[in-house]
């Protein structure tokens, strides 16, 4: 990733990444491009991890500290997810704050889900050179998942992780042909009136096994409402 952000242009541009890219040189290559980073946190930057889980969480928790907060409810098939992101009040308790270019603020999202066998829920942490509001980081971190999902569905639905394609030119007309398909079944699901959606693997199945589910994608995607 590091390469790759010396070959883009930065300036204005927002970069988010997973635990795995959350490292001082890369935070120092955003900024010196002129960009703001998200990066998220885990086990790999223990000190830095510990210390922020450690202090949200006890912002959090307190009945005597504001934390500015941000929430969004989303109703997807039969499942309700709600999003609430907690903006730490300071990031002055963090002594090695100068080691990392930018640093403006530190946040979590709680990530509740409620299905029809239960609820559960995850917090997850994350730093920033954005002193944003907590709607905006909100906002951010959800975008970054929408691209960590089109790449979840593609390796899972179209196996794109197992193509033994050597050619770099077949890889890319592959990879363009698979987001084509995957757009034409997400459109065609998202216009189906039942209270219960397909998966896209199991619609794909079926325009397989029948002529008639394989048009009406095709035409959903070329129908101009």
């Amino acid at each position: 990733m590091q390469e790759m952000l010396t070959y883009i242009d930065l300036q204005g541009k927002v970069i988010t990444a997973d635990a795995l890219h959350c490292q001082k040189d890369t935070a120092a290559l955003i900024i010196e491009g002129g960009g703001d980073y998200i990066l998220g946190l885990k086990g790999n930057q223990g000190t830095l991890h510990d210390e922020t889980k450690l202090y949200i969480d006890d912002c959090v928790a307190s009945e005597d500290i504001a934390v500015e907060t941000a929430q969004t409810k989303e109703k997807n098939g039969g499942r309700i997810e709600t999003r609430i992101c907690y903006k730490a009040p300071s990031i002055d308790w963090f002594e090695n704050r100068a080691d990392w270019a930018g640093l403006s603020c530190a946040f979590a999202i709680d990530r509740i889900f409620e299905t029809p066998t239960g609820i559960s829920s995850e917090r997850s942490y994350y730093i920033s050179s954005l002193d944003a509001q907590p709607a905006d980081l909100l906002r951010l971190t959800r975008e970054h998942w929408k691209i960590e999902s089109m790449h979840y569905q593609l390796d899972v639905s179209f196996s794109e992780d197992d193509c033994r394609i050597l050619s770099a030119n077949g890889q890319k007309t592959f990879n363009v042909f698979r987001k084509l398909a995957l757009a034409f079944h997400k459109n065609y699901i998202s216009g189906i009136n039942t209270k219960t959606k397909p998966s896209v693997r199991h619609n794909m199945f079926q325009a397989l096994l029948s002529n008639d589910i394989l048009l009406k994608v095709l035409s959903a995607a070329f129908t101009v409402s």
